[in-house]
């Protein structure tokens, strides 16, 4: 598989698992801890499924949301994915911010492969 996932979480327990269980598969994974790091990543990257805490040292995961709905990647929109300790995370964004979905923590892998293998593009 060649179509980047990337995930951007600060905590480094939090990549190493993601990491692990979607490499373990075939993905190819990238990781960043912060929104500086992401917006750098998506832009290098170009991935098709980006997953993002909501919370991050400096700043907020809404701003990559933000950011995804603003720049489509390749003529395309990027999936999104918002990860939140929170039980519904959708009442933690912004009214205008929305992702595709969402995970409140602590999730299964099996939650996890099953979100990104819903939301990678045909043929991926």
């Amino acid at each position: 598989m060649t179509d980047n996932i990337l995930v951007i979480d600060d905590d480094p327990v939090v990549q190493i698992l993601f990491k692990d269980c979607l490499c373990s598969k075939g993905y190819t994974v990238h990781t960043a801890g912060t929104v500086a790091a992401g917006l750098d990543a998506i832009s290098k990257l170009q991935p098709v499924v980006v997953m993002v805490d909501l919370l991050l040292p400096d700043g907020s995961g809404s701003d990559i949301l933000a950011h995804l709905a603003e720049h489509p990647q390749r003529g395309r929109k990027t999936a999104s994915v918002v990860l939140s300790a929170h039980e519904d995370p959708r009442n933690l964004l912004p009214a205008n911010v929305v992702a595709d979905e969402y995970l409140a923590k602590p999730f299964s892998m099996a939650k996890l492969l099953e979100t990104v293998q819903r939301l990678l593009p045909p043929g991926s």
